[in-house]
């Protein structure tokens, strides 16, 4: 399950029903959204000029964007783990592989050959 679903935000009602994910401010805001580096700045002139309900409504759809980042970040983050491993067994294939690396240069310089 997502990480939004755990969260159960809990949307008053009011907010919940005049929150509408197509509306031209719910657009212009994930626009912003997709604007680095990330700051109030950005939000700032927006937020200044829109109701409180407004405000809240933007607040409840930057959640649900860092919801959905982290999300994919987790499902990325399990494939990684079933293809490489954890950190134990990288480190130990990365120390092997250097060992191994490390051995036939020895090897090598013992013959005279580079």
């Amino acid at each position: 399950s997502s990480l939004s679903q755990k969260l159960q935000l809990k949307i008053p009602g009011n907010l919940r029903k005049n929150r509408e994910k197509d509306s031209k401010e719910a657009q212009y805001v994930r626009h912003l959204g997709r604007k680095l580096p990330q700051t109030y700045e950005l939000y700032r002139g927006f937020v200044d000029t829109r109701p409180p309900e407004v405000i809240a409504n933007i607040a409840i759809c930057l959640i649900y964007q860092a919801n959905y980042m982290i999300d994919l970040q987790l499902r990325r983050m399990e494939r990684d783990f079933l293809k490489e491993g954890g950190l134990r067994e990288r480190m130990t294939r990365a120390r092997l592989a250097a060992r191994n690396g490390s051995n036939a240069n020895n090897a090598s310089n013992r013959t005279g050959s580079s």
